[in-house]
């Protein structure tokens, strides 16, 4: 895993994750260099025994992979407050009375982005609920892991319990998979609704609708005009 030259974090899976570059992002991004350094310098280590290593590599894994969900809902809930921004002005433009056209097409939210929002909402909520699973997971594994190390200098046989932390560890990764991949899904979906809208809005921007509300009320102006002269 890396970050590279353009604020993009690539996971060891080889995905890219977009990232903008708030002060809680570049938070993030430190602690990820900083755990990317750590595991360098662990490899360089020679004193430190292979098991220990193992077990250090893991936990630096494991916070990585922490810290990529964190940058995933850091970007989901920067997207919601664009989009809930734009729904705010959607709702102001009809107050003061403007066009619909030009609101819908100029500074509201499409249906496609409505639904896009919503989606993120319930995959905010799903992977908090994984989030909490994983660290009450991780907190069983930590304290297991301290009564295996009392065991193990009392000489007695910990087989037993490094089994249940082998699945206490394996219960931790796919809870954190659980949570990356809902969390990948809403970032997708949301980018993808972000980037229709904007073409949409390239290709009629809020003047030409003005302009194409404008022609309408001329063609009606016309109608009626014709309407009377034949009256007359």
């Amino acid at each position: 895993m890396k970050i590279n030259g353009n604020s993009q974090t690539i996971n060891p899976a080889g995905q890219t994750i977009s990232q903008t570059t708030d002060a809680v992002t570049k938070s993030l991004q430190k602690q990820i260099a900083d755990a990317q350094k750590s595991l360098q310098e662990l490899a360089a280590d020679k004193e430190m025994s292979a098991e220990d290593k193992m077990k250090k590599r893991q936990e630096l894994q494991q916070r990585i992979t922490d810290l990529n969900n964190q940058i995933r809902q850091r970007q989901i809930e920067l997207r919601r407050e664009r989009q809930q921004a734009q729904k705010s002005s959607k709702q102001e433009a009809e107050k003061s009375g403007r066009r619909e056209q030009e609101t819908a097409q100029g500074l509201g939210m499409s249906k496609a982005g409505m639904e896009a929002l919503v989606s993120a909402d319930t995959a905010m909520k799903q992977a908090k609920t994984y989030g909490s699973t994983a660290a009450h997971l991780k907190g069983e594994a930590r304290a297991l892991q301290g009564e295996i190390k009392l065991d193990q200098d009392r000489g007695l046989n910990v087989e037993e319990k490094e089994g249940k932390l082998a699945k206490l560890e394996e219960r931790i990764q796919k809870t954190t998979a659980s949570q990356n991949d809902t969390l990948e899904e809403a970032g997708r979906k949301m980018e993808e609704t972000e980037e229709q809208e904007r073409k949409e809005k390239i290709k009629n921007p809020p003047g030409k609708a003005e302009e194409n509300g404008n022609e309408e009320e001329k063609d009606k102006d016309k109608t009626r005009d014709r309407i009377v002269d034949i009256r007359l």
